[in-house]
């Protein structure tokens, strides 16, 4: 419950920082920002104060509630859980460095040169402003909301602590070295032989939509041509014909009966009459 609370500030913070951004560069696309520190320094600081309780900074909210987590799959015996936990959680600092520099940080870009940049109106820096300082602070009501709610957790293990410290060390490094820093040029990373088998997994979504277009849609079109040349073809619509040859060759018999001459419709008729009479003559006699 205190992680959804927490989560809830700075991820609302982040979005509305973003909608901020948006709104003042008009264009939604990283590589056509840069530089924004200088022209939307309120945007930035929430901004900053966002990013780090989202990646578990200590003392904002989300180190608190993150500590939570991993101390509850440690305790539970959840190894594998707690290894998506700080993976996750190490992914998260590095793409909101990433963020935070090419947005904030970066040489302006000519899209940024070519306009106006200015700060956002009170109306969406207020409400930043108001969540930012939430997400400092609410994480020291934490043994509060504990108390409330009746629980009484344990302290957390040794193991919590350093898992935390790792995440921030490994997350915050590696950032600062691609983005913050600029030590090492991404791209070089990406063009390397591991990195591009990488990026070419990631850009294609790990190939889920190939799998899935391949073998779940393409599997299902030809299971479909199958069942349709089989039993929609061959036995539903060859039973339907093979009745209707039946039906015609059955109504082609009373067909030839009904000649169309009277001669033979008055004969008919006496011979009808005829049997009728012997049969009734039949039952008087019995």
């Amino acid at each position: 419950v205190f992680h959804l609370l927490s989560h809830s500030l700075f991820k609302a913070l982040l979005f509305l920082a973003a909608g901020a951004v948006i709104h003042a560069v008009h264009t939604n696309n990283m590589d056509e920002m840069g530089g924004l520190k200088r022209h939307m320094p309120i945007t930035f600081w929430t901004s900053l104060v966002g990013i780090l309780a989202l990646s578990g900074v200590p003392p904002l909210s989300g180190f608190w509630s993150k500590d939570i987590i991993i101390t509850a799959s440690l305790e539970a015996g959840h190894v594998v859980a707690y290894l998506f936990i700080i993976g996750a959680s190490i992914l998260t600092f590095i793409y909101s460095l990433r963020w935070l520099y090419k947005v904030f940080l970066a040489p302006p870009s000519p899209h940024v040169q070519n306009h106006h940049i200015h700060e956002a109106p009170p109306v969406m820096t207020i409400p930043l402003i108001i969540l930012a300082a939430s997400a400092a602070v609410i994480g020291f009501g934490e043994p509060l909301i504990a108390d409330y709610m009746g629980i009484h957790p344990s302290k957390p293990p040794l193991l919590t602590y350093l898992s935390s410290a790792a995440i921030l060390l490994i997350g915050g490094g590696i950032g600062y070295i691609f983005y913050i820093g600029g030590k090492v040029n991404p791209e070089s990373v990406r063009l390397s032989p591991v990195g591009a088998t990488l990026h070419k997994i990631l850009l294609n979504r790990y190939y889920i939509d190939d799998f899935y277009y391949k073998a779940i849609v393409g599997g299902l079109d030809k299971l479909s041509a199958v069942i349709y040349k089989f039993i929609e073809v061959k036995i539903i619509d060859g039973f339907n014909y093979t009745l209707a040859k039946v039906a015609t060759a059955f109504v082609q018999i009373f067909r030839n009966i009904q000649t169309g001459e009277s001669n033979i419709n008055i004969s008919g008729f006496i011979i009808g009459i005829a049997i009728l009479i012997l049969l009734f003559l039949q039952f008087l006699l019995g």
